[in-house]
């Protein structure tokens, strides 16, 4: 706690004030959703940028196949190698030439058939002239992305890249914030599909010692890595200030 915690009150509430944050995107239910909120912002403030200069945003998701078996931090391992080797691949080199710049999301879920599902939400910012030509320009690296994931053990089907052009890219942005809120309660739906590492918490809070012992796995394996990573220079570029969490 700080050095002096105070209520306030007022017609919309009453809030506390001078409580210390922990600023964990990953662990905390309430630091996570502040965090949301701003990086939603900046990235609709990014959107906004890129409209101006004529750059056509794509969403780019990148995964791999996986079951249950597979540990949470073997799949992650595994999908950060290939993500560099794809990086230092030719076409993604050719790709690159015609970013204005990226911003990559890390996410995971958890489902009972298929187990841990870590993948990533890339943002990429293309110099093309509509957005057919743009996602065709980000399609010609799929073939790159399966050679890295073959390269480190994975493999993936059609899936595992998809290119996406503005309007998934908006609906991505727009998710952020008062949808990680919702999450929160609806822990006990879907359970055959995607659950959130929120709604794992949620769980484990009403008593289910698995989702509990998932929640700790994540937990462990998250703690001290990156959540939005953006490209060298962009934030300077598109004017938006550094803030930290």
């Amino acid at each position: 706690m700080g050095s002096l915690v105070t209520v306030r009150a007022g017609a919309g509430g009453a809030s506390y004030k001078g409580l210390q944050s922990c600023g964990s995107t990953w662990h905390c239910p309430i630091c996570s959703v502040k965090i949301a909120r701003s990086r939603r912002d900046e990235l609709n403030d990014l959107l906004a940028w890129a409209r101006s200069r004529r750059l056509v945003p794509v969403l780019l998701t990148l995964t791999m196949s996986h079951n249950a078996r597979l540990p949470l931090r073997a799949g992650l391992d595994l999908l950060k190698k290939a993500n560099a080797r794809f990086h230092q691949s030719k076409p993604w080199r050719r790709l690159k030439a015609r970013l204005a710049g990226t911003v990559t999301a890390s996410e995971v879920t958890y489902g009972e058939r298929n187990g841990w599902h870590p993948h990533l939400h890339v943002l990429l910012l293309v110099r093309a002239a509509d957005e057919g030509m743009a996602v065709q320009a980000v399609e010609q690296a799929r073939a790159a992305w399966v050679r890295a994931l073959e390269a480190e053990g994975g493999y993936c089907g059609r899936a595992g890249y998809q290119a996406q052009g503005a309007a998934a890219a908006g609906q991505y942005v727009a998710k952020w914030g008062p949808a990680e809120e919702l999450a929160v309660g609806r822990a006990k739906e879907g359970r055959a599909g995607g659950l959130s590492p929120w709604q794992l918490l949620a769980a484990a809070a009403d008593g289910d010692e698995r989702a509990s012992r998932l929640w700790q796995e994540y937990a462990l394996c998250y703690k001290g890595r990156r959540q939005l990573v953006w490209s060298r220079g962009l934030k300077s570029a598109a004017g938006i200030c550094d803030r930290s969490d």
